[in-house]
């Protein structure tokens, strides 16, 4: 123990102590007098290793040790305390008597590796990590050290930072990567390559943790190169995850409308470019497929959602565009309890009720907007005061039409067709 105290890192006398551990034991035995006196190094072990005390916390794993010194989780507490103060001969040889003890412990031939990274001995950290991958092929971390170690310049660029007394292997991989993933979070993305890197870590992410969100993660990257079909590859794997996620299933769907309105804006492109009877009726087709999946789409939302009021109102408008009047009703009636779509979800309930030329109602409907509302210079108070003016056209009252017509006219002449509304009423 006295070479202990000069160099607590000589791995060499701390071998003999071991020896000498393990020959008492097998003399003296561990029977219940030896489990008391190991009580109290055990309780100052905990203590000091909360404390981050190492060198006490060495010397209570120490003395308990030699009152048990093939006990696992006191060989654990001293190979984690050598190794955070700094004694990586040390910790190399506790996790070393911990893997023969147990030569399934995953974590303890992770910890070699690191260790034997932190000595520069890189060959020997790959055999560890090799034996950890063995036993834990999932295990994205050890893939990406082996990675790591086995690139190109990446021996001497490890070598330079721990000669540089930047700290251990393990926190200088951490850190470099950790640096350039928030870095690649935090900047904006603004050309193709930044997004194929930002992918790539997103992938890496993916092999450290496999969940939903990092899933989901990578889809909006693919999607934001516009790859749809990997965008949605990474949606089904989020999936196969967790069938419930919603955020996954929303994403999912938004990605199909995103492609719908894609193809919307392709067609009407083709058409201004060169009209046909064909390229309009196939325009037709993909704007009622869209409306259709977006209906079954929120339908869903609204089920599954059911106190999101900003959903009921969007559903409406799905429903109101389907032709599905009473169903956009019942649910715009459900929506007008948010404030912040008062407005917006009375005006809806007119046009509904406009459709089934119930103008009484609809006429109510406008005139509570236009209660809210105190100068006609706003646009949605035209729209409203107009729409306002064609139910009451509608219901036959001639009088009333022209009055809200000429509302609107006084303040803006050019508005719609309301001049040649006014025309036709006089």
């Amino acid at each position: 123990m006295q070479a202990l105290t000069i160099d607590p890192d000589d791995s060499e006398a701390r071998k003999e102590l071991r020896a000498t551990q393990i020959k008492r034991n097998q003399v003296l035995g561990s029977g219940g007098l030896a489990a008391l006196k190991g009580l109290m190094p055990k309780i100052k072990m905990g203590i000091y290793k909360a404390m981050k005390k190492w060198d006490e916390c060495i010397r209570e794993c120490e003395s308990y040790l030699a009152i048990d010194p093939k006990n696992k989780a006191a060989l654990q507490t001293l190979g984690e305390a050598c190794s955070q103060a700094g004694y990586f001969h040390s910790a190399i040889l506790a996790y070393e008597d911990l893997v023969e003890l147990d030569k399934q412990d995953v974590k303890a031939y992770k910890e070699l590796g690191f260790l034997y990274c932190d000595i520069e001995d890189f060959k020997t950290a790959t055999q560890y990590f090799e034996k950890a991958k063995k036993l834990a092929p999932q295990d994205g971390e050890i893939h990406k050290i082996l990675r790591d170690i086995a690139a190109k310049g990446a021996e001497s660029q490890m070598q330079d930072g721990l000669a540089k007394g930047e700290g251990s292997f393990r926190g200088i991989v951490k850190d470099q990567k950790t640096a350039k993933k928030l870095m690649k979070k935090n900047q904006k993305l603004r050309t193709k390559e930044d997004i194929l890197e930002a992918i790539e870590y997103a992938k890496e992410e993916i092999e450290e943790e496999p969940i939903p969100k990092n899933y989901r993660n990578l889809a909006e990257l693919y999607i934001r190169l516009k790859d749809y079909a990997k965008a949605e590859e990474a949606y089904n794997k989020a999936l196969e995850i967790d069938p419930r996620d919603v955020p996954s299933i929303n994403g999912k769907a938004e990605l199909q409308i995103l492609q719908f309105d894609e193809m919307i804006q392709k067609l009407n492109k083709k058409l201004k470019e060169s009209p046909s009877p064909e390229l309009k009726q196939k325009l037709k087709k993909i704007k009622a497929q869209k409306l259709e999946f977006c209906i079954q789409e929120w339908d869903r939302r609204v089920k599954d959602q059911p106190t999101n009021l900003g959903l009921k109102y969007e559903y409406g408008n799905y429903l109101l565009k389907g032709g599905k009047v009473d169903e956009a009703i019942a649910q715009f009636q459900r929506a007008l309890k948010d404030p912040k779509r008062e407005i917006d979800t009375h005006i809806k309930l007119g046009q509904c009720f406009e459709k089934k030329k119930k103008y009484d109602l609809a006429i109510k409907e406008y005139e509570k907007v236009l209660k809210k509302m105190t100068s006609m210079d706003d646009d949605k108070a035209k729209e409203v005061t107009y729409a306002l003016g064609r139910a009451y056209m509608s219901k036959g009252d001639r009088e009333k039409a022209r009055a809200q017509f000429e509302k609107i006219y006084e303040v803006d002449i050019s508005y719609k067709d309301v001049a040649e509304k006014l025309e036709s009423l006089h």
